[in-house]
Parts: C-alpha cells; sequence; structure tokens
C-alpha cells in the first residue's frame, strides 16, 4: 500500500472542513478520479 492509497477522498476532505472552491480564483479540483487518470495518461511519461 502506497501513501496516495491512505489519503481519504479529496470531496470528502473538502465537505469535512467546509471548503469551497471558486473557479475565479483558479480553483478547479478534480474530483473525478477517472478524468484525473484519463489526464495522466495524455500527459505521458515524464511530462
Amino acid at each position: 500500500m502506497t501513501l496516495r492509497d491512505d489519503l481519504p477522498p479529496l470531496r470528502d476532505v473538502i465537505r469535512r472542513y467546509g471548503l469551497a472552491a471558486r473557479k475565479s480564483l483558479g480553483q478547479n479540483f478534480l474530483l473525478d478520479l477517472n478524468l484525473t487518470a484519463r489526464i495522466a495518461r495524455a500527459a505521458g511519461p515524464g511530462a
């Protein structure tokens, strides 16, 4: 198990601490892990 496996989902952290992302501040959090994985694959190794 890696450190990343121990982290809670970002959605839960945002909710727990009452945070709110604002696009006007460039705070666009990727909450969909499938989308995050697709972006990482598209970037390719060494990107």
